[in-house]
Parts: structure tokens; C-alpha cells; sequence
């Protein structure tokens, strides 16, 4: 419970800051600032409940999904690449002797 009220003490003073139209060399307001987070930052999306009523997203009215992304199995990637380079071997000596019969009929 301490940590989800420090989470939204916290996030009440970043919205606190956030919402001050920031100003420009000629103290006009940008209309919008567009940013990408991190990308090693996990979207939790709409299983979070709380997000909902966060004023960045609350206009919309709905949130996007839970972050999808494919999980890669490492072993079974490493396997394929194996495989692919051995295959590009047998390719690359088999061209090899093609080369060397065509020079070696000159």
C-alpha cells in the first residue's frame, strides 16, 4: 500500500510539472510534446485499472492492449542459425568447385 501512495505522490508532482505549458525561445506554448518512452519499458496497458483515470490517458477513453511482444526462445534461435550457416557452407563449397571446374576448363 506505502508504495502504491508514494507511486501516486510521485505521479501527481510529475503531472504537476508535466501540465505547465512549456515555453519556447519566444514564450509561445508548444501545442504538444511527442515523445517515445524507452523501449525496455513495459506497457501494462489496460490490465492496469488506475491508468484509465490518468489524465494523459483518461481523453480517449480506452487503452491500448497489454504490451505483446513475442518472447524469443534463445536455444531454438541459436539451432536455426546453426543450421542456416552450415547450409550456407555447403553452398558456398559447392559454388567454390564450380569455380574451379569452369577455370580449371579453360
Amino acid at each position: 500500500m506505502i508504495k502504491e501512495q508514494e507511486r501516486a505522490e510521485l505521479h501527481r508532482a510529475i503531472w504537476q510539472i508535466a501540465k505547465t505549458a512549456p515555453k519556447h525561445w519566444d514564450d509561445e506554448p508548444f501545442d504538444a510534446i511527442v515523445s517515445n518512452p524507452p523501449y525496455s519499458i513495459r506497457w501494462e496497458g489496460d490490465s492496469n485499472t488506475l491508468l484509465i483515470n490518468d489524465p494523459r490517458f483518461s481523453p480517449a477513453g480506452v487503452l491500448a492492449q497489454k504490451d505483446t511482444r513475442e518472447a524469443i526462445d534463445i536455444v531454438k534461435l541459436n539451432a536455426e542459425i546453426k543450421g542456416i550457416v552450415a547450409r550456407q557452407n555447403e553452398l558456398r563449397t559447392g559454388i567454390d568447385e564450380i569455380v574451379a571446374d569452369l577455370e580449371g576448363s579453360r
